[in-house]
Formats: C-alpha cells, structure tokens, sequence
C-alpha cells in the first residue's frame, strides 16, 4: 500500500472493526506500512473519541453488537471470583501431576492464580 494520510489510515481501522470485529496492531502496521507505534497512536486517538476499545495488540468496537453499553475488560477480581469451585477442581487436579522437584512456570489467569496459591514445595 503506498503512503497515506492519517485520516485514510484511520478509516482504515474503522473499516477493520467493522468488517472483522477486530483488528490486529502487527496487522494494520504491515497492511499500511508503518510501525506499530503509529497504529498504536492511532487507535489511542479513537480509543479517545469512543471509537474503538483497545486490548493488549489488537482493538474492538466499543459497542458489542445489540449491546447497549460499552464493552471493558472484567477486572481480575471479578474472574477469579467467577466459577471458583470449578477452579479450585482443576487446580486441585493439576496439583496431582507436580512431582518432586519439578520445576513449573505458572502462566497469567485467574485459575492459575488458585493453583499458585494452593501449590505446596516439595522436594529440594
């Protein structure tokens, strides 16, 4: 794509939203070679003017189709606070599978953080 204006490049990621639900940073910046930081400014620009709402790397409409109001990330007390029976299950099973002296990395989540909070050492 040759060089265009800001007002093109952001109509451009309106367009993307719409058509697709979403839109990719690395995407948009290839699409209309330029960097990442020039997509990430612009979709900070219509973030700004309630246009879209942005995730880590990528953007939504900032209204869910028949939605009437905003869509905004659920904080993280709120997931950890949803279904924590069947949480706790799967950090109890997950525990049975950790032997003595494993090594484990524990990843982001509101059920990974249960199973980091029950986990005991073992071993040396």
């Amino acid at each position: 794509m040759t060089m265009i204006s800001i007002a093109e490049r952001r109509k451009h990621i309106l367009e993307g939203i719409r058509n697709n639900g979403f839109v990719k940073v690395a995407e948009l910046a290839e699409e209309l070679n330029v960097t990442q930081a020039t997509i990430r400014k612009d979709l900070r620009f219509l973030e700004e003017k309630n246009l879209l709402y942005r995730a880590h790397g990528s953007a939504m409409p900032t209204m869910a189709p028949a939605a009437p109001t905003p869509v905004k990330e659920v904080s993280f007390e709120t997931k950890k606070a949803a279904h924590t029976d069947l949480k706790q299950r799967i950090a109890a099973r997950a525990i049975q599978f950790v032997e003595e002296n494993d090594t484990i990395m524990i990843g982001p989540g509101s059920t990974m953080t249960i199973f980091a909070e029950r986990i005991q050492p073992r071993g040396t």
